[in-house]
């Protein structure tokens, strides 16, 4: 018998088309990314195709794993948004909540302990948002009740004790009183009966494209599909199209955007117009963005765009910001350069010291982008000093991706 090869030649190619994995961007501890599509990803390690080769890569050298075909989904307005005491953050198109136990109904029912709730936000006008934000930050002893006032432009937060959610009311004590108030009334409750963490850790972060936020503990991906397990003893199943990332860096990194300063100081004459340190800290430190406003940015070769960072610092020349560094990290490292807006005319100059003593200083101009890596030792303070150039208050210096690790 005849076999016709170029038949079988198209149906392997065919095949290998459809199955191909989801093109995908991993960032290592290294600060090195790779791009590949993603083969498969298991309990320890995660495997990428690129340039017609596989690569193994351990998950215990992975930050994170962007998802770089899917599409950004337009977020629903009528989706009931829920947060939990890990920090998850979920959408549905159903709440409801009785004790011991609360449902959320979408395209499947998550059903979850009641205490593990902390928010559920009907509402979802952007001009209430700020106040919304605002009665979250109030210390309170009980649950919140915040309905809607003055036709729907204002926000009230009454204390009590929330004793039932449906569809369409919520159950309420007010001073011992039974209150049912309408849905329609209600922009959302703020629990305060809650737990304070699973008990389980739960050490995958994952993004969905519609801005779902899944504490995991463990994730498998099965062809087309990603299931997250939770440690709250729900599942989640989604399509690969609809992952936006999986961070992985909870125990293995800290970002210096996320820790508090213990001092700002400056060393160049300060404008007038700077007179509190509030101020010095909004007009010389920026976190996760640069101080020229929007995103964080640092060139890249000739004739290419400047590359995004979603973390990291923007400092302005002239500043000294220290840090309190977490024991178990003793290792910081980062991206640096000039922000591009100031590449052509800027230079400055780092310096990075622990406990005063400095560990490295360098010169930036232009374009040149420095990686940056030191060992910190037994230090409890890390302090980075911008000295200015030519030009004292308009350089300025950009750390993409500042981080503390093992």
């Amino acid at each position: 018998m005849r076999c016709d090869w170029s038949a079988l030649i198209a149906v392997a190619l065919f095949t290998s088309a459809l199955f191909a994995g989801p093109p995908v961007s991993v960032l290592r501890l290294s600060g090195e990314p790779l791009e590949g599509e993603l083969q498969s990803l298991e309990p320890t390690r995660l495997v990428l195709k690129g340039a017609g080769a596989e690569q193994a890569v351990e998950l215990a050298d992975v930050l994170q794993v962007d998802f770089t075909g899917s599409p950004a989904a337009k977020p629903d307005e009528n989706r009931e948004r829920v947060e939990l005491a890990d920090g998850s953050r979920l959408t549905g198109a159903a709440f409801s909540w009785l004790p011991p136990n609360a449902n959320l109904t979408g395209a499947e029912t998550i059903t979850l302990p009641a205490e593990a709730v902390t928010a559920v936000r009907w509402g979802n006008e952007d001009a209430l948002t700020k106040r919304w934000m605002e009665l979250r930050a109030e210390p309170r002893s009980s649950d919140l009740l915040v309905v809607y006032r003055q036709e729907r432009t204002a926000l009230e937060g009454i204390e009590g004790v929330v004793e039932e959610v449906t569809a369409k009311s919520v159950e309420f004590k007010l001073d011992g009183e039974p209150l049912s108030a309408p849905r329609e009334k209600v922009f959302g409750i703020l629990f305060v009966r809650q737990a304070a963490n699973s008990g389980r850790p739960a050490p995958i972060k994952l993004t969905t494209t519609a801005g779902e936020t899944i504490l995991s503990t463990k994730v498998e991906v099965e062809e087309d599909e990603l299931l997250a397990m939770t440690a709250w003893g729900f599942s989640r199943r989604l399509r690969l199209s609809e992952i936006k990332r999986l961070d992985y860096s909870a125990g293995k990194v800290q970002y210096l955007s996320e820790i508090d300063t213990v001092q700002v100081g400056w060393k160049s004459p300060a404008p007038e117009s700077l007179t509190a340190e509030f101020d010095l800290n909004d007009w010389a430190l920026a976190r996760d963005e640069s101080l020229l406003g929007g995103p964080l940015l640092l060139p890249t070769s000739e004739g290419n765009p400047p590359l995004r960072y979603r973390r990291g610092l923007s400092l302005r020349a002239g500043v000294t910001a220290t840090f309190t560094r977490p024991a178990e990290f003793g290792r910081f490292r980062a991206t640096v350069a000039l922000d591009p807006a100031a590449a052509e005319v800027g230079d400055a100059e780092l310096s990075v010291q622990a406990d005063g003593a400095e560990l490295t200083r360098f010169r930036l101009s232009g374009s040149r982008v420095t990686p940056l890596d030191v060992e910190l030792g037994a230090s409890s303070k890390l302090t980075l000093s911008v000295e200015a150039g030519d030009s004292p208050t308009g350089d300025i210096v950009n750390l993409g991706d500042a981080r503390l690790s093992k």
